[in-house]
């Protein structure tokens, strides 16, 4: 082999070496629901910020961007969609959303659960009501329409429940909490902890309250786009592992509560 033949096959060698160490860039979104996003000082935090930035240590290959816009649950559910991965509509990866049959058939989700949350039903403070499912919600007569945050699982689920009285037209808590309030529903069905998270920081904590209800908590896990080929998604897989059994997801989510 001549000189020339030797440096083209060591150039070659490098380049594909570099090729394999080049970080694997993956996009998301953010939503609108604090404190899974939260924005401070004009920068985007939350814990599903924490959980990419963790990650990202975890992994050093894995590099996440796009986490700084705020998309509709909506439009990040369709962003997830394989058929669209070419477009700029889409998105590889979400963090922080629950499992639904509909939502699997169309994406994939990293195994492992990042964390959970509790749904409750808010009501105003003042409000004596006695229930502890959605299901004595629909016995009510009377004021018994239930608010629920557009695109959130919260909202299927009501919806499910026959004779209940949903209104899912507002698309965060904050929305939500206000209608509450000014009596434009009697009960808001949300996580716990997102739900007195953004009354703390709307400064409206004396004027709800928490009323436990029966039912399942909602796991939320990494929902990845079909269009994110198996290495990557094993990646991914093995770094949201060692992020929960090291311990240091738990120390994320303590951070907000």
């Amino acid at each position: 082999m001549n000189f020339s033949t030797r440096f083209c096959a060591v150039v070659l060698s490098v380049g594909a070496l570099a090729v394999q160490a080049a970080p694997m860039a993956l996009t998301t979104a953010a939503q609108d629901n604090s404190p899974k996003f939260v924005t401070q000082g004009g920068k985007m935090g939350g814990i599903a910020v924490d959980v990419l930035r963790a990650l990202e240590k975890i992994d050093p290959d894995l590099k996440f961007s796009g986490e700084e816009s705020f998309w509709p649950m909506k439009r990040i559910e369709n962003g997830l969609l394989a058929e669209v991965a070419s477009g700029p509509e889409h998105i590889d990866l979400f963090v922080g959303m629950a499992k639904t049959p509909e939502r699997e058939k169309k994406y994939r989700y990293v195994s492992t659960m990042i964390y959970s949350v509790k749904n409750v039903v808010f009501v105003r403070a003042n409000d004596d009501v006695k229930i502890s499912s959605l299901e004595d919600i629909a016995k009510l007569s009377g004021d018994n329409l239930v608010l629920a945050n557009n695109g959130y699982v919260q909202a299927t689920t009501a919806k499910a429940v026959p004779g209940l009285k949903v209104d899912d037209g507002a698309k965060t808590n904050s929305d939500n909490l206000k209608k509450l309030i000014d009596g434009k529903g009697r009960f808001f069905y949300a996580s716990e902890l997102s739900g007195l998270y953004e009354a703390k920081q709307d400064g409206v904590t004396k004027q709800i309250k928490v009323v436990p209800v029966a039912g399942d908590d909602t796991g939320q896990y990494i929902s990845v786009s079909n269009a994110v080929s198996k290495p990557v998604f094993d990646k991914l897989e093995a770094a949201v592992k060692k992020l929960v059994d090291s311990g240091e997801m738990g120390k994320i989510l303590a951070k907000y509560k």
